[in-house]
């Protein structure tokens, strides 16, 4: 992942997450509120420490996260999915509802 340099990664603080430089804002809390449906206004009036330019890296770091994320389905999963493909594919019936007259 490349580096932001707007955030930093410090073991001793807050356990290592990230957070914004010179604060102890962490990105997934930022992030968080963005979600929750805060806006950059909201965030900005809350947290004066901070910047738009803050929020906009702390949204690229979550980026660049998702991004080298991998996954990897359990055999479970696997199972499951060949399984309900097998009997989709074997009922011979579309999914379509089904029309009433």
């Amino acid at each position: 992942m490349q580096d932001h340099p707007r955030i930093a990664l410090d073991p001793a603080q807050l356990s290592g997450k990230p957070v914004i430089c010179g604060t102890r804002l962490a990105v997934e809390f930022i992030v968080g509120l963005l979600a929750e449906g805060w806006s950059e206004a909201d965030i900005l009036a809350n947290y004066p420490a901070i910047t738009r330019d803050d929020i906009l890296a702390c949204l690229a770091y979550a980026r660049a996260a998702l991004q080298s994320e991998r996954v990897f389905p359990s055999a479970a999963e696997a199972s499951y999915r060949k399984n309900t493909r097998l009997s989709t594919a074997n009922s011979g019936s579309s999914n379509a509802p089904a029309r009433s007259m």
